[in-house]
């Protein structure tokens, strides 16, 4: 069990313990993941909101990035590049498909949190809250006044399930304050500049609603309409989403030719469209470039079907929550767990998800809602390129993520300081 760069010994102590996996790479929460990002950037503006509860994690450490780096910035730019994991840039890197990510003046390598996807992942980003803070825990999650398996995502029932009650409010689900209400309440304008087919998604009303979206449609499009935010008048945070890494590498694998080039478009649109730019005429500009989570390829060699146990043991929630890398169960009676282990077998770990949360897995602080229920009794977590599926599941894809490979856990955090 690898723990990034720093030493959250609860977490460490009981994953250790749990389960057989010398190079799982857990979350670091504490100064060394994307959930660290908000925090900073709200600190380069003073804009602390003390009133506003649940509490911020703490920013970044100052090994990941200097407080100097940002402060005194008029304008932020955080970019995240959904799926582009640290080994996948160093793939492309070697391969000589990026050029202008690698002229970033501040490098590191941080962790996604836990589940590595991107419901989950994206929510910290725009919230500065674990995923036990802010609720958002899993691809799929159980709400129980509905009786339901959700898709966080697209805000259906999953696996055609029928609703006991009408689905939430959007606008009011998160229940929590994000990085856009903290800096509107220090006076400071945020903008959104992301997939024009997202301006009304499920998604981006519960993270998002109400914040200024300009919508993209290739990478000239997204890196041109970041630039023009940056010369609007005044202090102002931007948030910039591309998603077309992600859908390729579910669909082709992460590290092919289709993908290979979809770094090299977005790698020139970036750095001409944006950061040539900005170096010739930026007023005190500063650009983050961050993923969400990773990827990792899915050997079909590798894929175990929950089958036989969701049908004996969950009958009242038969649909499991999560993914096929990040899967909740219902269940945890000693006789479903033996017959669990035996389909799991290396293919992964399997947690129990009350211990999962006490030990700080899914982030530290209170949880605002019964996330327990929203997950499940018991965590499989799928090991190298395995996955687990189950008749309910959508198609399976080459590439995936949830889990806590190296691959879909460790992310760059690239700076420019114009």
């Amino acid at each position: 069990m690898t723990h990034f760069e720093s030493p959250q010994t609860n977490l460490a102590g009981w994953f250790d313990a749990s389960g057989e996996w010398p190079d799982a790479i857990l979350p670091s929460y504490d100064g060394f993941s994307i959930a660290n990002i908000p925090a900073t950037i709200l600190r380069a503006f003073d804009a602390h909101n003390d009133e506003m509860k649940p509490d911020l994690l703490e920013p970044l450490s100052g090994n990941v990035l200097d407080e100097s780096f940002l402060r005194g910035s008029r304008v932020v730019v955080l970019l995240v590049v959904d799926g582009l994991g640290a080994r996948a840039l160093e793939w492309a890197r070697n391969r000589g498909a990026v050029r202008y990510l690698d002229t970033s003046h501040q490098a590191a390598t941080i962790t996604s949190v836990f589940p590595s996807t991107t419901a989950a992942a994206l929510t910290t980003l725009q919230t500065g809250l674990s995923p036990a803070q802010h609720g958002l825990a899993g691809y799929t999650l159980y709400l129980e006044d509905q009786s339901a398996t959700v898709n966080m995502i697209t805000w259906k029932p999953a696996g055609g399930m029928r609703l006991g009650a009408a689905l939430p409010e959007l606008k009011t689900f998160l229940g929590v304050p994000t990085i856009f209400n903290r800096l509107q309440a220090s006076g400071i304008e945020s903008a959104i500049v992301s997939n024009l087919a997202y301006i009304d998604s499920a998604l981006t009303n519960v993270q998002s609603s109400g914040v200024a979206y300009r919508g993209h449609r290739t990478p000239a499009e997204l890196a041109g309409l970041l630039l023009a935010e940056t010369r609007k008048p005044g202090q102002r945070f931007i948030y910039g989403y591309w998603d077309g890494y992600d859908a390729l590498a579910h669909t082709h694998g992460p590290e092919g030719d289709i993908c290979l080039n979809e770094l090299y478009l977005i790698d020139q649109a970036i750095g001409r469209g944006l950061l040539e730019p900005l170096a010739a005429s930026a007023e005190d500009v500063t650009v983050l470039l961050v993923a969400d989570h990773g990827h990792i390829a899915i050997d079909t060699d590798r894929v175990q079907s929950l089958k036989p146990v969701l049908g004996r043991y969950s009958r009242h929630r038969p649909i499991p929550t999560g993914d096929r890398r990040a899967t909740g169960l219902a269940f945890d009676d000693p006789e479903a767990l033996a017959r669990l282990k035996s389909i799991v077998d290396n293919y992964g770990v399997i947690l129990s998800v009350a211990d999962a949360l006490a030990a700080g897995l899914y982030g530290p602080g209170s949880t605002r809602i019964n996330l327990k229920s929203r997950i499940g009794k018991t965590l499989v977590l799928a090991k190298g390129n395995a996955a687990f599926v189950y008749p309910q599941s959508n198609n399976l894809t080459a590439g995936g993520h949830g889990s806590l490979t190296a691959e879909e856990m460790l992310v760059p955090l690239l700076g420019w300081r114009f």
